[in-house]
């Protein structure tokens, strides 16, 4: 049990070190695939420690604490998780952690037209479901660049059409040049 909680401090520091703009306890659960009361013990006992830092008191955020070593955290995590799992994590908290960007704001018209066409929606929905699978397809058509990003990395040729068709070929450079990492 203590070999499990463990693991689940160094996944939760994992995430942390992704979801820059920090991560809430809901999120972190999400991506952890934790329930959300181990997550919350986890992360009381970082805060306890000075390691992660809370921001905002309704609806509170976490992330890494300005002096935490992160590349050291992210070295040590390399140790104690799976090299798939951290890619998973690392990429969920992405997802979850750049939440309103700049970019995913001049998709978002875009998107809304498009999920308007019944069968477009249709099928958006099921590409983010089968392309963001660690999130709902709700919450992942409000991330469009990284749904875009994931059409072109890991999608078929209809995904990266249907991608084409609702955001255009511009969007898709945009995204293409402002990746998170590890996508491309």
């Amino acid at each position: 049990d203590r070999l499990a909680d463990k693991v689940l401090v160094t996944v939760a520091l994992l995430a942390l070190i992704e979801g820059h703009d920090g991560l809430r306890l809901g999120e972190l659960a999400e991506v952890l695939d934790a329930p959300l009361s181990s997550v919350q013990r986890t992360i009381e006992g970082l805060l306890d420690e000075g390691v992660v830092i809370q921001v905002g008191t309704s609806r509170p955020r976490y992330r890494l604490a300005p002096a935490v070593p992160a590349g050291a955290l992210a070295e040590l995590a390399s140790w104690r998780v799976s090299p798939p799992r951290a890619r998973l994590v690392r990429q969920a908290a992405a997802a979850f952690g750049s939440p309103g960007s700049a970019l995913d704001g001049e998709l978002s018209t875009s998107l809304r037209a498009a999920l308007d066409e019944e069968g477009v929606a249709v099928r958006l929905h099921g590409m983010a479901r089968r392309l963001m699978w660690w999130m709902r397809p709700s919450d992942a058509l409000g991330h469009p660049a990284r749904l875009i990003a994931q059409a072109m990395a890991i999608g078929t040729t209809e995904d990266a059409e249907l991608a084409e068709h609702v955001f255009g070929e511009e969007a898709m450079r945009k995204v293409l040049a402002t990746a998170p990492p590890g996508v491309f």
